[in-house]
């Protein structure tokens, strides 16, 4: 109801969940942006619009089953914040999530699961040759 008031950013936040819902990675990686980040709840990132393409490619091909049931999901300061329940076939991945989006020109420049205590990194394992983490100073 009332779809026209929903800011773009909540939106495009909205057919993203969907396109995961579906399984296509496609979809999912023609939202972000050339440039983009996805950051993993490990604190490890991929960046670029294709590397999150084949990333998102593996993990349907090995998870079938994932969906994200959505809760809340609210704009502030930009960001579209995002609260949820994750099915998956994988009882690790099944799980209460929060999600963070940025949009930026019409496309998800950031995204930023941060799911509970995950042992292991999902860009490491889906993407080892492109998988960056953040260096402890």
């Amino acid at each position: 109801m009332f779809g026209w008031m929903t800011p773009k950013p909540v939106r495009l936040a909205k057919r993203y969940v969907a396109a995961v819902n579906a399984g296509d990675a496609d979809v999912v990686a023609d939202m972000m942006s050339a440039g983009c980040r996805y950051v993993d709840s490990s604190g490890r990132w991929i960046d670029g619009r294709e590397n999150v393409r084949v990333a998102t490619t593996r993990f349907f091909e090995m998870e079938h089953n994932f969906r994200i049931d959505v809760t809340s999901m609210v704009l502030h300061d930009g960001d579209v914040l995002i609260r949820g329940t994750v099915t998956a076939d994988d009882p690790v991945l099944a799980q209460d999530t929060l999600w963070l989006a940025r949009v930026e020109d019409g496309r998800i420049s950031y995204w930023q699961s941060f799911g509970k205590g995950l042992p292991v990194s999902l860009t490491r394992i889906l993407v080892p040759e492109v998988a960056q983490e953040a260096i402890a100073a």
